[in-house]
C-alpha cells in the first residue's frame, strides 16, 4: 500500500472501528493528499463561515 498501512488498517479506518489510532487515520489522509487542522469549539462556526465566503469568492 502507498500509505504504509496494511490493507485491514483502511477496512477498520472505514468501518469506524475503535481500534484504530489517530496516528494511521492521519497516515492514511495525507498519503490521500487530504490535511486536517484543529480549532477551538468556540470559533468552529466563525471559522466555517469565513471559509464558505472564501470559497464562494473564488
Amino acid at each position: 500500500m502507498l500509505s504504509g498501512v496494511a490493507l485491514q488498517t483502511f477496512v477498520d479506518i472505514e468501518a469506524g472501528s475503535a481500534g484504530v489510532g489517530i496516528g494511521k487515520v492521519l497516515q492514511v489522509a495525507n498519503a490521500l493528499g487530504v490535511s486536517f487542522f484543529v480549532i477551538p469549539a468556540a470559533k468552529r462556526d466563525r471559522l466555517r463561515q469565513q471559509i464558505a465566503i472564501a470559497i464562494d469568492a473564488e
